[in-house]
């Protein structure tokens, strides 16, 4: 069992280092750079009648839609980074899953003009302004907020011994590796389903169900190395932002956006409460306690 958790942990620093490379961000900018203009050429051969119809049925005619194609390719590898931010911090990890929600905002946005032929004209836009407007100032908003949040973090670590840090680090990282290989699940049944339906279901839905059971499987895992009610809270608390976010991934685009700024601004409050917290006359002692049985139980 030990020798499986060490492949684990390595398969997982191996994905984390070729990640965070700059030719593996080189290329993926690239990867959608490409993505980009093919969708553009395939959408310019659908409209002029000169892609094969076995081609064709899986192409849109509108141009707005590659951007909306692009930027979902692009929530794709963020996903994969917010992933692998698990094994950083919990903090970090919240703060990457509303960056990503942002983005998804922005994306509605352009999926607002998508649908859409070009020339466009004024009365087509009059119903999806509103729409467009409240999805971009939400991620704005949002955005402004995520600063203040990272600028208040800490990352203090939830214990001191260096063997308890290391053995919650190792767990984490195995949680995110079960995630990534569930998220590459997603994708794959998503496709199947793409090309066998011509319907796309919403991936990024089932992949905010999975983090919600695995931020509460973190959460419990952090009471074997720092069980007091400071940690206990924040942790249960950037669960619940989860929660919200999975809600506002599916409540209409007014409710979805003022649920992602208030959103943001509980894990913002809970971060400054977190850090701010001054531990009770109880919770003191117990902690003189647990020392006293070390010295004298080491």
């Amino acid at each position: 069992m030990e020798f499986v958790i060490r492949f684990l942990i390595r398969v997982f620093d191996r994905i984390d280092c070729y990640w965070e490379t700059r030719n593996s961000q080189r290329l993926m900018g690239g990867l959608l750079v490409v993505f980009f203009l093919i969708t553009l050429v395939l959408i310019a051969l659908k409209r002029n009648a000169i892609l094969p119809d076995i081609i064709g049925q899986f192409v849109v005619d509108k141009y707005f839609a590659a951007i909306s194609y692009a930027f979902t390719a692009l929530l794709i590898f963020e996903v994969v980074s917010l992933v692998l931010s698990l094994s950083l911090s919990v903090s970090t990890s919240i703060g990457k899953q509303f960056e990503l929600l942002s983005l998804v905002l922005l994306r509605d946005a352009f999926k607002e003009i998508s649908h859409y032929h070009s020339p466009f004209v004024w009365d087509q836009f009059k119903d999806a302004l509103n729409n467009i407007m409240i999805s971009g100032i939400a991620a704005l908003i949002m955005f402004v907020i995520l600063g203040f949040y990272y600028r208040i973090q800490l990352h203090k670590p939830i214990t001191q011994i260096e063997d308890d840090r290391n053995s919650f680090i190792a767990s984490k990282k195995i949680i995110a590796l079960v995630l990534l290989f569930c998220f590459a699940m997603l994708l794959v049944e998503n496709l199947f389903i793409y090309f066998t339906t011509h319907h796309a279901e919403n991936i990024f839905e089932g992949f905010y169900t999975l983090l919600i059971f695995s931020d509460i499987l973190i959460m419990l895992m952090s009471l074997r190395y720092g069980s007091s009610y400071r940690i206990a809270f924040r942790n249960s608390g950037f669960a619940v932002a989860t929660v919200i976010i999975r809600l506002a991934l599916i409540a209409p685009v007014l409710y979805g956006a003022l649920m992602g700024i208030g959103g943001t601004l509980f894990i913002l409050a809970i971060s400054f409460a977190y850090h701010n917290y001054t531990p009770s006359y109880y919770q003191r002692l117990k902690e003189k306690k647990q020392c006293d049985c070390k010295k004298m139980f080491p």
